[in-house]
């Protein structure tokens, strides 16, 4: 590939975030990525590592989606790397841009859905589908995956696409249903609050939409850090989010899950040991501070419990899955002392990236990185319905 994209309109790290204490090259490493971009509303793009487009031998596709709680994120992220995995793993990774914020979900009853950033990743999966042949990669082997939002999406998927999913297994990693969609009358409520700061509200709403979608970005931007964020229980949450709309994403999930009303494909799914080590982050940013008791429970509740009730709901479906925990620990991954295997930490190992390490962690990601043979999963030699070896 020759470069990336510029990336969608999002949110930037605050002013507070570059004076962490004790922050390390690795946090250095990260967050200059992320300070650093260029945005355009034309950001719609994916990105294409291929070990050879000249091989007789179709190989199995990773189509990843990148997280940020839908506020921020690209593909232009040195833990979003697929170059390495492809070398050694001999699959092709896929990764995507797609819409955020307002841009990927407005609240404006009268476009045409609620959730466009769900239908952009859609979109780049039904065009992996058509044309990743041409890049070496068999369209009956794709490996749907993401971490954090872009984890939670894979089930978005799973659900809104049960009987045509497209891809032929799933994966999460940190990233699973333990948010409530808004309800509609939420999101309309934000997207008006925008529209007034703007001045684009109007009794009509077509022309508030002609309105807003003639104004720059920034500026649309700039009024959305004017909005008021939902408060959680434990770290404020963003305005717009997936909204319920009974055809993308739906009120009654409990209801859909238990009656096994998803895509029942093989599924990866699991968490790191510490989650909260990366939410310190988020949380100094904004002059907040919870205790370790209340840390303790965001990372249960937002992700062991989660993981497990996920698991558990496809297990009683007879759905094959893997689970796992990581818990790597290293110096050169750490972005403050303490910060432990924190949230997206394991990218380093699912990807093969990072920064110059020792014997032993370069053992350690050797062995990592057999995930890509995913007819060996977990060390055993049971095949996986859906990624079984196929040639063209």
């Amino acid at each position: 590939m020759s470069g990336f994209m510029e990336a969608c309109p999002s949110t930037q790290p605050a002013p507070p975030l570059p004076t962490f204490p004790n922050k390390s090259s690795t946090f250095d490493r990260i967050y200059t990525t992320a300070t650093s971009l260029t945005f355009s509303e034309d950001c719609l793009a994916l990105n294409i590592w291929t070990p050879s487009i000249f091989t007789k031998e179709l190989k199995p596709v990773l189509f990843f989606i990148h997280g940020g709680r839908f506020v921020s994120g690209t593909t232009d992220n040195p833990l979003y790397q697929g170059q390495y995995l492809a070398a050694t793993g001999d699959v092709v990774v896929v990764t995507i841009d797609y819409r955020l914020l307002v841009f990927g979900f407005p609240g404006s009853p009268s476009l045409p859905s609620p959730n466009l950033a769900f239908l952009d990743q859609r979109l780049a999966l039904e065009w992996v589908k058509a044309n990743i042949q041409l890049f070496g990669g068999d369209p009956s082997r794709i490996l749907m995956y993401g971490q954090s939002t872009g984890g939670l999406s894979v089930h978005y998927h799973a659900f809104a696409w049960p009987d045509n999913p497209i891809a032929s297994a799933f994966m999460s990693i940190s990233g699973v249903l333990n948010d409530k969609p808004n309800s509609p009358e939420l999101s309309k409520s934000y997207w008006d609050q925008l529209a007034l700061l703007v001045d684009c509200n109007n009794d009509v709403e077509e022309t508030v939409i002609r309105c807003m979608q003639k104004l720059p970005y920034q500026t649309i931007l700039a009024a959305i850090k004017k909005l008021p964020s939902t408060p959680t229980e434990f770290l404020p949450q963003t305005q717009f989010l997936p909204t319920i709309d009974e055809e993308i994403v739906f009120s009654d999930y409990a209801t859909r899950a238990n009656a096994g009303r998803f895509a029942r494909l093989p599924y990866l799914v699991g968490n790191t040991n510490h989650e909260s080590g990366y939410y310190a982050i988020s949380a100094f940013a904004q002059n907040i501070t919870l205790s370790q008791t209340q840390w303790d429970l965001h990372d249960l509740k937002r992700f062991t419990c989660a993981v497990s009730q996920s698991v558990s709901t496809r297990l009683r479906h007879h759905v094959r899955v893997y689970r796992y925990r990581f818990f790597g620990d290293f110096d050169n991954t750490r972005i403050y002392p303490t910060s432990g295997s924190y949230h997206l930490s394991d990218l380093n190992m699912w990807h093969g990236v990072g920064t110059d390490g020792n014997d032993e962690e370069f053992d350690f990601v050797r062995k990592g990185s057999q995930w890509a043979d995913w007819r060996d999963w977990g060390g055993s030699r049971t095949r996986v319905k859906g990624m079984e070896h196929s040639t063209h």
